[in-house]
């Protein structure tokens, strides 16, 4: 989790995104997020929604490393929209590099999330497509499936696009330093 990009180039431990979806409300036409990791296992930020002024703690902690045979547990908290609500959500997710052929890492995820301004629990999931600097990822937020396409520019930089809900589309930027 911390101070490494995905090749192995040590980095700071900041992390910064932003995401640009013209179809959604202001609560998701823009976020962005800044984060740093205090360690290997904890990493803390705020999300930031520019055009409905919401600023939201975000974090995560893994309780659990992945080793050959065990998944990593992690614990957290996001800022999360569900049905064009956007609330402050809790998490704990398992995951696991299950597989690799031809250069292709797969890395499936599965947990449960609270979200709070609903008052209800949602089973969340997905699956991560690696190979060299090209990632996809297919995942279920508990209300929808989503999609995400991202190349590494370079170490620091990534570019990405959002299929979100599967009918909104978007892009995506990430900077690590």
């Amino acid at each position: 989790m911390r101070g490494r990009s995905e090749d192995g180039v040590e980095c700071f431990g900041m992390a910064a995104s932003l995401r640009y979806m013209p179809e959604k409300g202001d609560h998701g036409k823009v976020a962005s997020t800044l984060t740093y990791a205090f360690s290997d296992d904890l990493t803390l930020g705020i999300d930031y929604r520019p055009l409905s002024a919401d600023l939201t703690v975000i974090g995560a902690f893994r309780l659990i490393d992945e080793s050959t045979w065990r998944p990593a547990v992690v614990v957290g908290t996001s800022a999360d929209e569900f049905h064009s609500v956007l609330s402050q959500a809790y998490h704990v997710i398992m995951s696991k590099n299950v597989f690799e052929y031809e250069g292709i890492a797969g890395s499936p995820y599965l947990g449960s999330i609270y979200i709070q301004e609903l008052g209800e629990f949602n089973i969340i999931g997905g699956m991560t497509l690696r190979r060299d600097r090209f990632s996809l990822m297919g995942m279920w937020s508990g209300a929808d499936a989503h999609i995400i396409a991202k190349y590494d520019l370079t170490t620091h930089l990534s570019a990405g696009v959002v299929w979100w809900g599967l009918k909104t589309a978007g892009i995506t930027v990430g900077l690590k330093f």
